[in-house]
């Protein structure tokens, strides 16, 4: 099952890659649009009405792509099948390795992101 329609793995697995790729890009033409909108009128307030209308179609093709990859991941679980029973608790230890891996790749990133912000924030107090 996928998308809430019975098919194939295969259909599935092809429907859901196909499905990423339109909204990638399409989520590329809304930011490429997005950043290319710098000073579109003399009014700021309209301008910025304008650039919300890009900015919710970016936000939306995220919150389905999001959806999607919720779905891939039961796709994958789909193909992998039960767990034998005498791998039971390397398995159980191994999703818990990847839990504790993903948590401090997050916590990078989260980092990194702040990073980034201060940086940026220390440029833009250099070009004033």
């Amino acid at each position: 099952m996928f998308e809430g329609r019975e098919m194939s793995l295969e259909q599935a697995i092809d429907k859901g890659i196909m499905d990423l790729q339109s909204f990638l890009n399409g989520l590329q033409c809304q930011l490429r649009t997005l950043a290319a909108m710098d000073d579109l009128s003399e009014d700021p307030a309209e301008d910025f009405k304008e650039m919300i209308a890009y900015t919710d179609k970016a936000d939306d093709a995220i919150d389905d792509m999001e959806m999607l990859f919720a779905e891939l991941k039961d796709v994958t679980k789909q193909i992998l099948g039960p767990c034998p029973k005498v791998l039971s608790q390397w398995y159980k230890d191994h999703k818990r390795v990847r839990k504790e891996q993903a948590a401090t790749a997050w916590a990078r990133r989260k980092e990194e992101k702040a990073a980034a912000r201060e940086f940026n924030a220390g440029v833009a107090a250099m070009q004033q």
